[in-house]
């Protein structure tokens, strides 16, 4: 077992450690580039309806608040992870919508992409693609296909395939999202590094190595410009470059990556924060490679203690660590 960073949500991301909307820590977290973005949704739901020419202005207006306070709603229900209330305000807003607007109208797409999230969230992947699926036409449809909107779906799409074990499918969606993204110089740089995160790590776990060292590369650039060199998302990606460095058998390149994230890691979070315990694998891993087993089984044995307090015995992120120390023996 081998754990790299991923990213998952925006505030967030780990990649040195494991892969998939995933959980951080563990061959990192592919971060979860969707979130749900407020962005012109309230903007749009607030003037659907427009009163035709038979219609008082009066009653078209009770009809947009009506659905603003729905959208609200059902926002606030799914930000407190209230999934189930979410769902079902966004599925009777969503018929109201289909019906009112036609099926492909950007309201619905966008209606289409929040239910897609919500079941998402609630460990329901299958329905969420469906849902992604047609908010991803609709948008191709209204925006074409280099626009911002489309690559929103698109990486949450590779969320889902990611989350089903479908790789290489995961990897297809997060890089036509990111050549969305790069073409249009878009704002969100946040979501673009997740992206070259999650892709980096899903290159690497499928052994497209030099493709892996392409995003992680783009990932410790945007890091560096935008959150500084002495920041854990930038120890992120030193670690992950390093990670797939000991894949190619570049030990010495390796061991200067991981360990100047190890360095950043130390300076920035408290001793015995499990982050800490990421560095000390890979480079127990890398020094196991050199021949240096004593310091080796050092940073190993440091990194399952602190597993082992943080996760327990049974966790992936500790059965990582006795992996390691398996492979020094």
């Amino acid at each position: 077992m081998f754990f790299k960073c991923w990213c998952l949500n925006p505030p967030k991301t780990k990649y040195d450690v494991n892969v998939i909307p995933l959980k951080e820590g563990v061959k990192e977290t592919i971060a979860s580039t969707s979130t749900g973005t407020e962005k012109t949704r309230d903007d749009n739901l607030a003037i659907s309806s427009h009163p035709s020419d038979s219609e008082s202005v009066e009653p078209a207006k009770r009809r947009i608040e009506v659905s603003f306070d729905r959208y609200k709603r059902a926002k606030s229900f799914f930000r407190k992870g209230n999934y189930e209330e979410a769902l079902e305000y966004y599925q009777k807003m969503l018929e109201s919508k289909q019906e009112a607007l036609g099926e492909t109208h950007e309201e619905v797409a966008s209606l289409q992409y929040d239910i897609g999230l919500t079941l998402k969230n609630m460990d329901r992947p299958d329905e969420a693609l469906t849902y992604f699926q047609k908010c991803l036409s609709s948008r191709i449809l209204n925006h074409g296909e280099g626009h911002d909107d489309v690559a929103e779906v698109s990486s949450a799409i590779g969320d889902v395939y990611v989350s089903l074990k479908e790789y290489r499918k995961g990897l297809s969606f997060y890089s036509q999202a990111i050549e969305v993204y790069e073409k249009t110089k878009s704002k969100y740089h946040k979501q673009l590094g997740y992206l070259y995160t999650n892709a980096g790590t899903l290159a690497d776990m499928i052994a497209q190595y030099e493709e892996a060292l392409k995003y992680h590369q783009k990932a410790l650039e945007l890091n560096k410009r935008y959150s500084g060199e002495d920041h854990v998302d930038t120890a992120i990606s030193y670690t992950n470059l390093g990670l797939v460095y000991i894949a190619l058998g570049k030990y010495k390149e390796a061991f200067e990556n991981i360990t100047k994230g190890k360095e950043i890691r130390e300076q920035s979070l408290d001793k015995n924060h499990p982050d800490l315990a990421i560095s000390y694998n890979a480079l127990g891993m890398v020094l196991a490679h050199q021949g240096k087993y004593d310091l080796a089984m050092e940073n190993a044995q440091m990194s399952l203690d602190m597993r082992i307090s943080s996760f327990g015995e049974e966790s992936q992120e500790t059965a990582e660590s006795h992996d390691t120390i398996a492979l020094i023996y």
